[in-house]
């Protein structure tokens, strides 16, 4: 189905795609058989080192002292244990402001046979009504279900589509550290390091922008248990309020949902401060606390979640 991706069905790029991905196989073999050869040639041990990741030095020199990579495979390890068990925990719990919805059998027999069966909030009428119009061509497959089976499907679709799908363009990092003020009035003149921005719903970058108020002074610069009316500093409830009368337009209440996502957002973005630091790539010279910050931005998070 063309209209979903520019590399389904029978669009000019999959042939492309498909070009570029076999001459990457051709590439690897052709390198593959070339260090074969000189590992031959030359008996310079090149088969084994790309095995072992260790190559024998001519005698006489003298050998680095070898890195500590322990520590760092348990790191990554926990890490991967731990979010793989969060999205295990997620998974059985209800998401904040996502409305609970019962499948039909048929919904999930025929759309959760080769993926998982969408939550009908993913998308909008518009686009669910595409996707249901050209199941002959369902990226790149034939997907036809009889007449009755469309029809029980799409008119739940249509009564379980999100009330709100309003797309805006989204900064991803917006919060008071990357803003820029004007030296003598109180106004911003600049936003900054827009490198994650994308296309996404306005209360996203809204949620993030409020965590402030949700984490200590040693988390990040937070706010919360400072007398914020001693330093003229508004709540939340008051920023959010000067949000909803400053934007165009009307627009969906904050729900728990958007803060309990923007907290997971930041932990995965400290994981990755965290990974840099260990591995001694980091920019700023704090990395390593900073990174730690992780747990604590993941637990005030599931902190959100019932249950």
């Amino acid at each position: 189905m063309t209209e979903y991706g520019p590399l389904s069905g029978t669009h000019p790029m999959e042939e492309i795609h498909e070009f570029f991905a076999k001459g990457l196989q051709v590439t690897i073999f052709v390198h593959v058989l070339a260090v074969i050869a000189l590992d031959r040639l030359v008996r310079g041990d090149l088969v084994r080192a790309m095995i072992t990741g260790k190559k024998r030095a001519p005698e006489g020199t003298p050998h680095p002292q070898a890195a500590k990579t322990g520590p760092a495979l348990l790191a990554v390890g926990l890490t991967g244990a731990i979010a793989i068990a969060a999205v295990f925990a997620l998974n059985s719990r209800p998401i904040p402001g996502w409305r609970l919805v019962q499948e039909p059998a048929v919904y999930t027999k025929e759309c959760g046979a080769c993926h998982i069966a969408y939550h009908p909030s993913l998308l909008p009428a518009a686009s669910w009504e595409k996707v249901m119009a050209s199941l002959d061509n369902h990226f790149g497959e034939d997907a036809s279900l009889s007449d009755g089976e469309t029809k029980t499907i799409a008119a739940w679709l249509a009564a379980n589509i999100p009330d709100d799908d309003t797309t805006t363009l989204c900064h991803g990092d917006f919060r008071i550290g990357n803003l820029m003020f004007h030296p003598t009035e109180p106004r911003v003149i600049a936003v900054l390091d827009w490198e994650l921005a994308t296309l996404g719903h306005p209360l996203a970058d809204l949620a993030f922008s409020a965590l402030a108020w949700r984490s200590r002074p040693e988390e990040y610069g937070g706010l919360k248990g400072l007398d914020l009316a001693a330093l003229g500093i508004p709540s939340e409830a008051e920023y959010l309020a000067h949000y909803y009368r400053s934007r165009r337009g009307p627009a969906p209440p904050l729900q728990p949902f958007h803060t309990a996502f923007a907290l997971f957002r930041f932990a995965v973005i400290f994981e990755g401060i965290a990974a840099r630091a260990r591995r001694g790539t980091a920019a700023s010279a704090n990395a390593a606390a900073v990174g730690n910050l992780s747990l604590a931005f993941a637990r005030l998070g599931a902190a959100l979640i019932p249950g």
